[in-house]
């Protein structure tokens, strides 16, 4: 059963969640009284403080009598302030809406959000409007077939796939036919629709052929319609300079571009820490969104460590969201 609290508290626990995140010191009940000028004695201050401690929602530091905000005061904090963001008319948080090339556009915005939160900023972006023009299977040898896929910016991708002795050079020219018909002049995200399901209509004889082509034209559709861009990789020192194998990692997974990516679900900006993220990445903290931008879909990453400032950086991917 979640705890309900009540407004005097939300208000103590926001303060402290607050000051801890601006200067890492903890907060105790005669500065909370003193700097938000707050009309109560330090002994209810102490009393609502002892409650949010019972409660979970903050906890005593080892160094003083003040507290600190724990992760599920963390999180009542971050999902009250998503709230109240997300209801907010926005700032505006633009990028110019004449830029074409998928590239500069992911870069852009990883370079804006990078200076503005001062974090790193991890942006994949997706050519859906792109075009397949046809599909062409060429033999090469009795057991390896080239593949060349040919899109509407004139670009051609090749590739080969392996294919067994049996199937013949009919099959394929069968095949390559299905696949054009299926295929040609669809958009990109069709065509992964099509392609997820085309294998499992083929007769058992060539499924096998069939299911390894499929894979193959996906991944390398996948592969060179995404592009990631990011900005901010100074930011990390800043934030990980004692936890080396955290950097490492995350040095190691941003230069192979295989951070993962987040499922927001419903959630218009998601904010995952802890035990949410696999182990090693645990010290971290993820912000993130969907986004779409002059017409190409992907996803906003804002990677900082667990008590970053939530509130500054919530409030700039909500301005660009909307």
């Amino acid at each position: 059963m979640d705890v309900v609290l009540t407004e005097r508290q939300k208000s103590i626990l926001y303060f402290i969640v607050d000051d801890f995140l601006d200067d890492g010191n903890p907060v105790s009940s005669q500065y909370l009284i003193d700097k938000y000028k707050m009309n109560i004695s330090s002994a209810t201050v102490r009393n609502e403080m002892a409650v949010l401690e019972r409660e979970g929602f903050i906890t005593k530091a080892h160094t003083s009598s003040g507290r600190i905000p724990s992760r599920n005061g963390l999180k009542h904090y971050i999902e009250d302030i998503s709230r109240k963001y997300d209801s907010k008319k926005s700032s505006k948080f633009e990028i110019d809406k004449s830029l074409s090339d998928i590239e500069i556009i992911g870069q852009t915005i990883a370079n804006s959000f990078s200076e503005k939160t001062q974090h790193l900023a991890y942006v994949t972006l997706t050519d859906g409007k792109a075009i397949l023009k046809g599909v062409y299977l060429t033999p090469l040898s009795d057991n390896l077939i080239l593949i060349i896929l040919v899109m509407d910016s004139e670009s051609v991708r090749k590739f080969t796939v392996e294919k067994d002795a049996h199937i013949s050079e009919q099959d394929m020219e069968k095949v390559g036919r299905e696949l054009n018909n299926l295929l040609r002049e669809r958009p990109i995200y069709d065509a992964f629709e099509i392609l997820k399901y085309y294998h499992q209509l083929d007769d058992d004889r060539i499924k096998q052929f069939v299911a390894e082509l499929v894979s193959k034209i996906e991944k390398n559709i996948s592969e060179n319609n995404k592009i990631v861009a990011y900005s901010g990789l100074q930011f990390l020192l800043k934030d990980f300079q004692s936890e080396i194998e955290t950097l490492e990692t995350l040095y190691e997974d941003i230069e192979h571009a295989r951070l993962p990516v987040i499922k927001t679900d419903d959630n218009p900006i998601s904010v995952l820490f802890g035990d949410e993220l696999r182990e090693d990445y645990q010290t971290l903290s993820i912000i993130t969104t969907n986004i779409n931008q002059n017409g190409f879909d992907g996803q906003l990453m804002i990677i900082g460590p667990e008590m970053m400032r939530y509130k500054n950086v919530i409030k700039a991917v909500n301005a660009f969201r909307k």
